[in-house]
């Protein structure tokens, strides 16, 4: 083999390496150098605030399905047993992610009608609705401003700061991002529905923070 034909041959080995490098407009070429290359790490997801993610979470789940996304119907049966087997839920995802259970109560309510006090079906009611908070103490002001007629009495042991308003059958409680607010009647509970208030709010606070 002459001398020339193998200076050929080497050149023809080496200038595909030298296209490769200098960045050659070839396809061929610019598939062989970008193959051998590591895709680029994907930059970390931003993670939201634990609270601002669960609201997130409830309000796209807080949808007209007959689901509660606050309190199933499952636990909320624990803490009214009499609750008969049929069961409405009524849900609403505005202005707040909020969930009512009805039911029929075994005890009747009596009522004035026509001069005579007659009876009629009773009728159990939760109503549970959680809003967040931006400045809790002004956003608590309003919650307190909200409860005109008879101010609402103060409650220990729940909470930031929690109140009881007799004639709302309400529970409104302050705790960090939210304020969580539950409603009660129930002719099978005895008293005022209170104390049946504060056990559900404790279930529904548990799984939140």
């Amino acid at each position: 083999m002459s001398r020339t034909h193998s200076a050929r041959l080497l050149l023809a080995s080496v200038l595909p390496l030298v296209l490769v490098a200098c960045g050659s407009s070839s396809p061929e070429a610019a598939t062989s150098a970008t193959s051998t290359m590591p895709a680029p790490a994907s930059a970390p997801a931003s993670t939201p605030s634990s609270a601002k993610e669960r609201w997130e979470n409830m309000r796209a789940k807080a949808l007209p399905t007959g689901d509660c996304t606050l309190l199933s119907e499952a636990a909320l049966r624990r803490h009214f047993p009499k609750a008969p087997a049929k069961m409405e839920t009524r849900v609403r995802a505005q202005p707040y992610p909020s969930c009512t259970y009805l039911w029929v109560t075994a005890t009747p309510s009596k009522v004035a009608m026509a001069g005579q006090v007659v009876e009629v079906p009773g009728e159990g009611r939760v109503t549970l609705t959680i809003a967040p908070i931006h400045a809790p103490e002004s956003d608590w002001q309003r919650v307190l401003s909200s409860y005109r007629t008879v101010p609402p009495v103060a409650v220990d042991g729940i909470g930031d700061k929690a109140v009881w308003s007799d004639q709302r059958h309400q529970l409104s409680v302050l705790v960090p991002h939210w304020v969580l607010h539950v409603a009660v009647e129930d002719n099978d509970t005895a008293g005022s529905g209170r104390e049946k208030a504060v056990a559900v709010a404790r279930d529904i606070l548990a799984d939140l923070q």
